[in-house]
């Protein structure tokens, strides 16, 4: 191989190994149909998008981390998760947002046959998530951020510029190398921003949840009903 034909080799798997990844998973075809991938970007945050549809109710519980931050974007059918030993639940409908902190517990879901469930969701580390509030934000500012985002759940509503923002995120495969990083931190500021943006200014539903307290409805939960749906991001 010759030296040009080397370098142009080996310049191109650096800009294949250096590219966002994306793992994606098809819903078996026995259950229902849909799809679901994640794609890892710089600092260790993760974007998801899910798209499910099955063909009879799946119950499903699984552990989510209290490393991550977690933005829910609800983009058709609504869902509905509890957590379990806290006698909680939070609940989005479409166009509905939700930001909270994780919690290394356990969430627990049935997905509703024949219903159409499309949402994404953002996983920020909390260092992250710290160091962002730090470079963009004054004392202040960052005690009000922590006290919203850390101590409760946020459900922000999801702007047609918000959604726009969303499906772009799915393009970074059209640039190479750490364009493709470079993109989609792009992407991942801009949703947060607004979002953050929302809660700063109140216009967003906002919950301090106490023990045994529903999220959604601020009443007792009723474990007799199961919750329609959680994302186990």
């Amino acid at each position: 191989m010759s030296h040009s034909s080397l370098y142009l080799t080996n310049l191109y798997n650096d800009l294949i190994t250096n590219t966002p990844q994306t793992i994606t998973m098809d819903i078996p075809s026995e259950v229902g149909q849909g799809q679901i991938s994640q794609t890892k970007i710089k600092h260790g945050v993760i974007l998801s998008d899910w798209k499910m549809c099955y063909q009879s109710d799946m119950n499903v519980q699984g552990p989510v981390s209290g490393e991550y931050m977690q933005i829910i974007f609800c983009l058709n059918d609504g869902i509905s998760w509890g957590i379990m030993n806290e006698n909680r639940s939070i609940t989005i409908q479409k166009n509905e947002s939700c930001i909270y902190a994780g919690h290394d517990g356990t969430e627990y879901i049935c997905y509703k046959k024949d219903s159409n469930f499309s949402f994404k969701s953002i996983k920020i580390p909390i260092p992250y998530f710290s160091q962002l509030l730090a470079d963009y934000f004054d004392g202040q500012e960052i005690t009000v951020y922590e006290k919203k985002l850390l101590n409760g759940i946020a459900k922000v509503s999801v702007t047609p510029i918000m959604e726009q923002i969303l499906s772009e995120t799915s393009k970074f495969s059209q640039y190479r190398g750490g364009l493709g990083y470079l993109y989609l931190d792009g992407k991942l500021l801009d949703l947060s921003g607004r979002s953050f943006g929302i809660v700063h200014s109140d216009g967003q539903k906002y919950f301090h949840v106490p023990d045994g307290a529903d999220c959604h409805h601020g009443s007792k939960t009723d474990h007799r009903q199961p919750a329609r749906l959680c994302p186990l991001l």
